[in-house]
Formats: structure tokens, C-alpha cells, sequence
């Protein structure tokens, strides 16, 4: 190649991989003007109009001022690229910016736009005002498209909560969604990140795809979000390849403390049509629902779906949800304690008199149900290993693996059980193995190759901390599970595997030098501090 060609070929690598120092645009809401040029904080503009009236370049900024308030949406136009996002913040000190939506589809609207940043606003829609064609739908972010594939989309540090549209439940604190019929649209590298969502009339974070079944929104990072009192799940993904969601924590999904709130199951995470997905370090907290209702719930169509190091508790739906034609869905060194309480036909608390449960509650339920009118299809190769499991006294629920469901295997777990339990239904080639019962055991229970049936000897058992789980140095669950490859490498309180056999439930016990040391200062950390948003509250 000609030297100078190659020379003027980097250059131009280099400038396209380099930072640019885009303009810095200025918002205050008392003090600007729309006139100004928005380039200094003395020359600032002023309302969420003039943001939504420019096309904004790569690197650019724009600044809203912290204890400002608007009135209305802000669309932000123009993309930016990896290198250099387009990035919405604050200045100065005070609150966060706050934006009232006033009704308008989305109160941060990005549409068919790449390279976008935004950070450290706060947020709500819910208002009186009706806008023509989105009296049923309303939403805190809103990213969206019909054609085309956009990435770098970056939500971090918002608080967002009372998203409610003019009628029906459909308000959502963050939504993607790339919708064509046609294909050729989503969005990928997305990351929703440190955000705090409440009150919404329904899911807190949404990401999707619809229309063509071929499309998949990739690289989905859903990481240390809080999500309260939502109308349905507190977080859900479908038609996406590639998402990790952790460090999360969703309390009273499925909420119903307002009457707008949804009609759906209100799990704390929930899947569909998702393939490689990682589910871990979370904490699911007293979802509520007449169905579904879970900490996580792996719906129909899910592939290479991995459940791990979570915090289950108090979900009236149950624990494990896997439904049809899913493959490899995996829950693994969870912590599960009361789950599934619900009874079918009773009044549910969700519901507060309206609507009659239709479903009761499980400890574990794959199901071959594939979708309305479409004929039952079992998952396949379902993994269920390690977990701990307690059900206090006066809880019914059930195990149920219905016939089409192919591979089940259930190994390793611990299962503290103080209520009553029925397993309904085994499944085609299920294996039971090396798990530890104590307490009731459960109506109908097969054969449990190498299974235990001894106290477990928890630190406290029935109590609501993790630390309760821990067992004791004389435990007989200690080295008694059975190898399974592939297992992840630790603990829920991240103490390494051991080489050989593993212990039963969730904690790795190790007596050997650093190993204990280890153990006794994750002991003494491993309390769980709930905020007010987290408390949990048992069912009476």
C-alpha cells in the first residue's frame, strides 16, 4: 500500500476512535432565555422545548440546572457514538433536575438514536392533561424505533416514579423497544444502570422487541436498580440475546397501593423469548399476583437462562417458574425463604378483593404452557441445584413438573419445610438427587437418590437474614451433594467450591485455613440491612 494512503488511512482510524470535545449547552428554568445560546451557565436556555428543537452532535452536552423543574417532554434528537455519547447530567448543586411528562408519551423521549447518555434527573408522569393517542400508555424514558439498529444507550442514576396514563395500568418507568414488522430494527448495547423507579402503573424496566420473532435487542445491562411498588415486574426482558441483570433489588412488584396499577404477574424479574441470560446477586422481595409472582420467572421460549446468588423471599408466586419450550434455564445457589404462599381461589391480597388468585403458590413449577392457544411444549434440561429453601409453618404450595417436561434435574438443594407441600407431577426423566429434607416432607415426594433426610442445623432457621442460612461446622449437609460440572465457582456468599463434593444448599462450608477465615468474616457481614422499601412483611 502507497505510504501516503496508509498514513491518511490511520489518521482517519484514529479520528473516528478519538474523544471529541463536543459543545456544553446549558438549561436553567428561572434565569434562561430560549434566545441565548445555551453555551455557559449565564447564557443558558431555558425549557425542555429548545432542547427538543436541536439536533445534537457527537460529544455534545447538555446540563440541566440541579433544583430546576420543566413542565413537558424532552425528545432528544441527533445520535452520538461509543467514543463519544451525547450526555445529559446536571449542574451546580441542589436536587436533581426534575421533569413532570404532563402526559406526553415519554417525559425523556429518544427515537431512532444512537449514543445517548442521560443521567441524575428525576422524573414523573402523572397528570390530568390528555394528549391525543397516548391516553393508555405513558412512560418516564422511552427509547424507541420502527427500523434500523441503534446502540449506546446509557440510563443511569434516575429516580423516576408516579408514571401513570390517563386510563389502563400501561406506565412504565423505563422502556426500550424496538418495534417492526418488517425486521431490521433494535438496539444493543443498552445499560440501565443505579436507578431508583416506583409507583408505576406497570413494568419499572422494560426491554423488547416485537413484530419480527427473528429480532433480538442485544447486550442488555441491568444492574443496581431499586425498583418499589411497580404494577407488574419490577424488571423485564423479551426477545433479547445477551443480558445480565444484577445487584438489583424489586420490592412489592405486582403493587396494587394505587388503582391504576396493573392487571398482571408482578415478578420481580421476568423473561420471554430471551436466550443468554444471566440473573444474579439480586433481591426479590414480596411480589405480588394473582399468577406468576415469583422473584424471577422464566417465561416460555427462554434459552441459556442462569439464576444465581439471589435473595428470593416472600414472593406469593414461588420460587422456580420455568415455563414451556425452554432450554438450560438454571437456578442455582439462590437463597429462598417463604416463597409461594398464594392459594388458588382464595381473595389475594393483590387484589384487594377484585380479583380471585388463579394460581397457587410453588416452590418449583415447569410448566409446558408455550402461550395462549399454542399446545403444551416441555422445556428441556432445567437445572435446579444448591438452592436453600424454607417454608415457615401454615404455607401450602406445591412442586410441579408437568409430564412434556423433559431432563428436569434437582440436586443439591436444601429444603427446610415447615408448611405442607404436595409434588404434583415428576416430569419425563427427572433426577432427584442428593438433596436434604427436613421438617415435613412433601405428599407425593419420589425417590431422592442419596437424598438426606436430617436438621441441616442453620444458624437460625425461619429467620429473614441471609446469615440465618449459614450452616453449623457439624452440619450433615457438609460435603454431602453430589459433583455437578459447570457449577459457577462459589457460593451465594461467594466462598469458592469445593474440588470435591460439594455441600448441600446454598453455603459452602470450608474448615481448611483461609477458607474458614474467609467464612467467619462473610458471617459477619452477611446481614441483610433492608431499607423501609425492603421490609419484609410475611403473609398472614
Amino acid at each position: 500500500m502507497n505510504q501516503s494512503i496508509l498514513r491518511a488511512s490511520l489518521l482517519l482510524l484514529l479520528m473516528a476512535t478519538s474523544t471529541i470535545r463536543g459543545a456544553i449547552y446549558f438549561v436553567d428554568d428561572t434565569s434562561g432565555n430560549d434566545l441565548n445560546s445555551g453555551l455557559s451557565s449565564r447564557t443558558a436556555w431555558q425549557t425542555l422545548a429548545k432542547v427538543s428543537s436541536v439536533t445534537f452532535q457527537p460529544g455534545d452536552k447538555i446540563l440541566l440546572k440541579s433544583g430546576g423543574s420543566w413542565l413537558g417532554q424532552m425528545e432528544l434528537k441527533g445520535s452520538g457514538t461509543d467514543a463519544n455519547p451525547i450526555i445529559v447530567d446536571s449542574y451546580g448543586q441542589g436536587n436533581r433536575p426534575f421533569i413532570n411528562g404532563d402526559g406526553y408519551k415519554a417525559a425523556v423521549l429518544l427515537h431512532s438514536v444512537s449514543g445517548w447518555e442521560v443521567n441524575s434527573l428525576e422524573i414523573i408522569n402523572d397528570t390530568n392533561t390528555v394528549r391525543s393517542g397516548v391516553e393508555t400508555y405513558r412512560a418516564g424514558v422511552l427509547a424507541t424505533t420502527s427500523s434500523g439498529y441503534y446502540s449506546h444507550i446509557y440510563l443511569r442514576n434516575l429516580v423516576i416514579h408516579d408514571i401513570y396514563p390517563q386510563s389502563g395500568p400501561f406506565g412504565y418507568g423505563i422502556h426500550v423497544e424496538a418495534a417492526s414488522k418488517q425486521g431490521g430494527a433494535g438496539f444493543r448495547n443498552v445499560r440501565i444502570q443505579d436507578n431508583q423507579i416506583s409507583y408505576t402503573g406497570y413494568h419499572g424496566i422494560f426491554v423488547r422487541t416485537t413484530g419480527d420473532k427473528s429480532m433480538f435487542n442485544t447486550n442488555i445491562i441491568i444492574s443496581g436498580n431499586s425498583c418499589f411498588h411497580v404494577g407488574s415486574a419490577g424488571m423485564e426482558t423479551g426477545h433479547c440475546d445477551g443480558v445480565l441483570v444484577e445487584n438489583n433489588v424489586a420490592t412489592f412488584s405486582g403493587a396494587v397501593v394505587d388503582s391504576r396499577q396493573g392487571i398482571d404477574g408482578g415478578d420481580g424479574f421476568w423473561c420471554w423469548y430471551s436466550r443468554n441470560v444471566i440473573v444474579q446477586s439480586n433481591r426479590f422481595l414480596s411480589s405480588r399476583a394473582p399468577h406468576d409472582g415469583c422473584g424471577v420467572h422464566v417465561d416460555f421460549n427462554c434459552t441459556n437462562v442462569v439464576v444465581q446468588y439471589n435473595l428470593s423471599m416472600d414472593n406469593e408466586g414461588g420460587f422456580v417458574e420455568i415455563l414451556g419450550n425452554c432450554s438450560n434455564a438454571v437456578y442455582r445457589y439462590n437463597l429462598s425463604i417463604n416463597d409461594g404462599w398464594r392459594v388458588k381461589g382464595v381473595k389475594g391480597e393483590r387484589q384487594e378483593g377484585i380479583n380471585i388468585t388463579r394460581q397457587d403458590g410453588y416452590l418449583i413449577w415447569v410448566s409446558d404452557y408455550a402461550g395462549k392457544g399454542v399446545p403444551g411444549i416441555g422445556s428441556s434440561d432445567s437445572k435446579i441445584y444448591n438452592n436453600t429453601i424454607y417454608v415457615r409453618p401454615g404455607m401450602s404450595n406445591f412442586f410441579l413438573i408437568t409430564p412434556h417436561s423433559l431432563n428436569t434435574s434437582i440436586q443439591n438443594n436444601l429444603f427446610y419445610i415447615c408448611g405442607h407441600t404436595v409434588f404434583a407431577d415428576h416430569g419425563t426423566n427427572t433426577v432427584l438427587q442428593n438433596n436434604l429434607w427436613t421438617g415435613n416432607l412433601p405428599m407425593g415426594l419420589p425417590t431422592d437418590s442419596g437424598g438426606i433426610f436430617a436438621d441441616p442445623q442453620f444458624a437460625q432457621a425461619g429467620g429473614t437474614n441471609a446469615a440465618d442460612y449459614l450452616l453449623s461446622g457439624t452440619s450433615p449437609a457438609i460435603g454431602a451433594g453430589v459433583i455437578i460440572p459447570n457449577n459457577g465457582g462459589h457460593d451465594y456468599w461467594g466462598n469458592p467450591l469445593s474440588l470435591g463434593a460439594p455441600c448441600i444448599g446454598a453455603n459452602q462450608r470450608d474448615f481448611s485455613g483461609s477458607g474458614r477465615q474467609r467464612q467467619a468474616q462473610r458471617e459477619s457481614s452477611a446481614q441483610l440491612s433492608l431499607t423501609k422499601h425492603e421490609t419484609f412483611e410475611a403473609h398472614k
